[in-house]
């Protein structure tokens, strides 16, 4: 599931673009009212894994779909993912990965600076109509997708390299971190870990001091503070990394060792959502915290919280099966800390 807001567009006429696996790509142009499909060009394979917009351009949109096999009989038939381009805000779609190809993709990233270069998180594949086994890694654009090199020095043997995430750090583009993860389907291991470049992907390092687990599938790096990152791995829980030293998040709030240095609140997760979403919190003193939900026009809908609580980290379910479609905001206040985040029912 992938969800990306059209900055450019008005409160009021808010533009969003939905994709999820199997079903494509989804837009609105009223904050979620109503949703309208947008896949002309895509073709048949809709496991879309990621859906980017061009931070110069919000009409360019790029989408990252991964390559499956059907299965009939004992005839096996791979269908090709890929990388698609529109430029007319998702009207029509062309792949643009054609050189060299990659079929299967699981993350994309454009520079917040640099929107001529996008990297994209690939894994391999192989390709039984053509007998062909495309490898994965991350590649490169400098050109807005035409042309792309493949960026794997540092990542090891080239073979069952299978790169699923990727973060790019907003203060200093030419920091990228690179997660793996194991061959679907396959018995041995081969995630590697968390690999770090700081000349735009030329070059990487694994950084994975202190992780348990080498099967990574989601980095992100602290808004407020970027040289922090969270990992979440495979079957060992989520991890914090502070100078490229990893520590279980878990392992920490079981030592109590945790204390929030500041007021803050998560992105709900999931989102899109249908009808459950939890939103986590941090306070680092008591505070009587306000916890509630407003409609696009800014209508209160609901309070989920409005009690003292003690210094610590919360979460919150908030049950929207009351409600209906579109995009909504939820507001916190905790003390003198206000601030408010967007989330998105999609029923």
């Amino acid at each position: 599931m992938s969800l990306v807001i059209d900055p450019n567009s008005d409160l009021d006429s808010r533009i969003l673009y939905a994709a999820s696996y199997g079903n494509g790509i989804y837009k609105t142009t009223d904050g979620g009212v109503s949703w309208f499909p947008v896949n002309n060009g895509l073709g048949i394979n809709r496991n879309i894994s990621k859906i980017v917009i061009d931070p110069a351009n919000s009409n360019i949109l790029y989408v990252g779909i991964e390559s499956y096999n059907v299965f009939s009989g004992e005839n096996i038939t791979t269908v090709q993912g890929g990388i698609y381009k529109t430029s007319d805000g998702g009207q029509n779609w062309i792949r643009i990965d054609t050189n060299p190809p990659q079929i299967s993709v699981s993350d994309l990233a454009i520079n917040p600076t640099n929107s001529n270069i996008i990297y994209s998180a690939v894994r391999e594949h192989l390709d039984v109509n053509q007998k062909i086994m495309y490898r994965g890694g991350v590649y490169k654009s400098t050109d807005r997708g035409n042309n792309w090199i493949e960026l794997s020095s540092g990542f090891g043997d080239n073979d069952n390299l299978n790169v699923g995430t990727l973060a790019i750090n907003p203060q200093n583009p030419e920091i990228i971190y690179a997660g793996t993860f194991d061959r679907y389907y396959h018995d041995e291991s081969s995630g590697r870990g968390i690999f770090k470049s700081t000349n735009g992907g030329v070059n990487w390092t694994p950084i994975n001091s202190g992780l348990s687990n080498l099967n990574t599938n989601i980095i992100t790096i602290d808004p407020s503070d970027h040289s922090r990152l969270y990992v979440s791995t495979e079957g060992n829980g989520a991890f914090i990394g502070i100078d490229d030293i990893f520590t279980s998040i878990d392992d920490q709030y079981e030592n109590e060792i945790q204390i929030p240095e500041k007021f803050y609140i998560e992105q709900n997760y999931p989102n899109p959502f249908n009808p459950v979403t939890t939103i986590s919190y941090q306070l680092p003193k008591s505070a009587f915290v306000n916890l509630s939900i407003y409609n696009v026009t800014g209508q209160f809908v609901e309070t989920l919280s409005n009690e003292h609580k003690s210094s610590g980290y919360y979460s919150v379910e908030w049950n929207a099966s009351g409600v209906g479609s579109g995009l909504y905001f939820y507001r916190i206040e905790a003390g003198e800390y206000t601030e408010t985040k967007k989330c998105v029912i999609l029923k």
